[in-house]
């Protein structure tokens, strides 16, 4: 499926507002607490950044979200028409309502969409360009003398051989770099350099072919002292995703209407597609375990779950994960829970059959 880049444009700038400057023109009574808002009078509504985007949780109702549930919340509005009052212009491609429900939402609308161009300067094209060229070096990296020891950790623990790691164009990140945040057509969010760590590099693409992330698997110094890898840095996450211009949330190999297999990390999917290929199914990496299918922030994923005829999930077999696999089976029928016996993920039950 093809995916607009306008439209992919546009939802990002939604998401990029002030969210605090958009409650306070919309008449909410603001409170400072540190470095989160508190609205008064809306128990216990909070505003807080997370990952250099303002979000928000009701926790009296159990609500929350990003700037575009908030406008869907609080001005009664559809996805498109939040996106739309957001980014102050009508969607692409189609003929646009006059969503404002006032003239201060109105001049909130200008304000924010000439703010926004001239301080927040975003470029699909150049963040894809970018991107790609560094999927590339990295792949080159990966398999040169460089990236040698990461090649036999990907075969010998993970289950990935040569030919599928060429296949995913996978990389290998020698050292940490940083880079101008607008060379990548990224706004400033508060920092001007983007980071891009030593570890393994996923690209990930759209059925197009177009770039949309770069996830990284990074590894910790203990991990990396057993394989033979030399970091000047230290890590104490396993990934890291960098900043992306595209609001999809999962990683998606295959189409809809398809079986689906739904794994919890990108190296999980990429060993499954080592059994599954030609074979009609399509595979689902969520990057964390917490993800769930939402009509309004990620309609490809509820889509793909909405029109599968059957679902096998695959999560860590960890507390997270047997409590977010109880959450898929409560609210789908056609969801197939497949714990990973007494190992934790896809990628040690490999091993352990491998090793027999």
């Amino acid at each position: 499926m093809r995916v607009n880049p306008d439209i992919e444009q546009m939802i990002q700038e939604a998401k990029l507002v002030d969210l605090p400057d958009i409650a306070t023109e919309l008449g909410f009574d603001l409170q400072r607490e540190g470095i989160t808002y508190r609205l008064r009078g809306h128990g216990g509504l909070i505003l807080y950044k997370d990952g250099g985007l303002w979000k928000w949780k009701w926790f009296s109702q159990d609500k929350g979200g990003d700037a575009i549930a908030f406008v869907m919340e609080f001005q009664n509005l559809s996805f498109r028409e939040a996106v739309e009052f957001l980014a102050g212009r009508a969607w692409p491609g189609g003929s646009s309502k006059n969503h404002r429900k006032d003239k201060t939402s109105q001049k909130l609308s200008t304000r924010r969409s000439s703010h926004k161009h001239s301080e927040n300067p975003i470029n699909v094209e150049r963040w894809q360009n970018k991107a790609l060229a560094f999927a590339e070096w990295a792949h080159e990296r990966l398999f040169s003398s460089e990236g040698e020891q990461v090649r036999r950790w990907l075969a010998g623990v993970r289950g990935i051989d040569e030919e599928t790691a060429r296949r995913f164009k996978l990389g290998w990140c020698p050292r940490e770099i940083r880079r101008s945040r607008a060379d990548w057509g990224l706004p400033p969010e508060g920092r001007k350099c983007l980071w891009l760590p030593s570890g393994l590099v996923i690209p990930k693409f759209l059925p197009s072919g177009q770039i949309y992330g770069l996830t990284f698997r990074l590894f910790k110094p203990e991990e990396a002292g057993e394989i033979g890898i030399h970091q000047s840095a230290r890590y104490n996450i396993r990934y890291y995703s960098v900043p992306s211009l595209f609001p999809r949330s999962v990683w998606i190999q295959g189409e809809f209407g398809k079986p689906l297999i739904i794994v919890e990390s990108e190296l999980d999917l990429i060993l499954l597609s080592r059994f599954t290929e030609g074979a009609d199914i399509t595979l689902i990496a969520l990057g964390t375990v917490d993800k769930k299918p939402d009509s309004q922030r990620d309609l490809d994923f509820f889509a793909l779950v909405a029109t599968s005829p059957g679902v096998l999930l695959i999560l860590d077999n960890d507390e997270p994960g047997r409590r977010a696999a109880e959450w898929w089976l409560s609210q789908y029928r056609h969801v197939l829970y497949w714990p990973t016996k007494r190992l934790k993920d896809p990628g040690e039950l490999w091993k352990e059959e491998e090793d027999k």
